[in-house]
């Protein structure tokens, strides 16, 4: 069996940590062996970054990561000082992509969609965009769950897009709705909806409320003229 790689550990003396070889380790224990054979090598600067890479570039445990599992390597190499460039020249990734994978890691039902190939990484962008842009977690869980339901093999970006815009829409419309309701207005049901009917208020309005509602969007220039903004005319005072 080929020796374990080791490296001192940092604050145990005379232990060390297992930089390749866990399967090797695990096996031993199983068979019920107190040794294995080492290799030890210098501890690295940066072990993190170390353990890091080795995940890139063999997998754990040899076995391919994740993509929830990618994501949150090539996250951990940004952490740790990587550079976008340095990263796609040594994993092939386009550089463009390194940061949209990498957020992948903070978003396993996305990563999940990008997993079975549902979105495509153009498709995932403009998901992450949208995150950023709308900054509410429900509306884009909504989006998320639209995309996975849809009967698409792949949506794309451009169905996305218009699912992120409905959504958008529906949240407004229903912050309108909620404003509307606290100031008293009565929502048409919606068997009557295209009806042409119009909901009454419970109370009639008084001549003075007619008034005020219809001098509202009206303004005195200092002629004394009174504009109408809605019809954009001047109505001049009776003399």
């Amino acid at each position: 069996m080929e020796p374990i790689t080791v490296w001192p550990h940092p604050t145990l003396e005379g232990d060390y940590q297992i930089r390749s070889g866990h399967r090797r380790h695990q096996a031993s224990l199983k068979a019920g062996m107190t040794q294995i054979r080492c290799r030890v090598i210098e501890r690295p600067q940066n072990a993190r970054r170390a353990l890091l890479e080795e995940a890139l570039t063999t997998g754990t445990n040899h076995q391919t990561l994740e993509v929830t599992e990618r994501a949150q390597a090539i996250q951990g190499l940004l952490d740790e000082g990587a550079s976008e460039s340095w990263i796609s020249k040594t994993y092939q990734i386009e550089k463009q992509n390194v940061r949209p994978t990498a957020r992948l890691a903070s978003s396993p039902k996305l990563a999940e969609l990008a997993a079975t190939g549902k979105v495509d990484l153009l498709a995932m962008k403009v998901i992450q965009d949208a995150e950023d842009e709308i900054g509410n977690e429900n509306l884009l869980e909504d989006v998320l769950e639209e995309v996975a339901r849809s009967w698409h093999t792949t949506v794309d970006s451009a169905e996305v897009t218009r699912v992120i815009e409905r959504k958008k829409a529906a949240a407004q419309a229903q912050v309108t709705r909620e404003d509307l309701a606290a100031k008293g207005a009565v929502e048409i049901g919606a068997q009557d909806r295209y009806s042409g009917k119009w909901s009454k208020t419970k109370t009639a309005l008084s001549v003075e409320e007619h008034i005020e509602l219809a001098t509202s969007s009206m303004w005195v220039p200092a002629g004394g003229g009174v504009v109408d903004e809605d019809q954009g005319h001047e109505t001049c005072p009776d003399s």
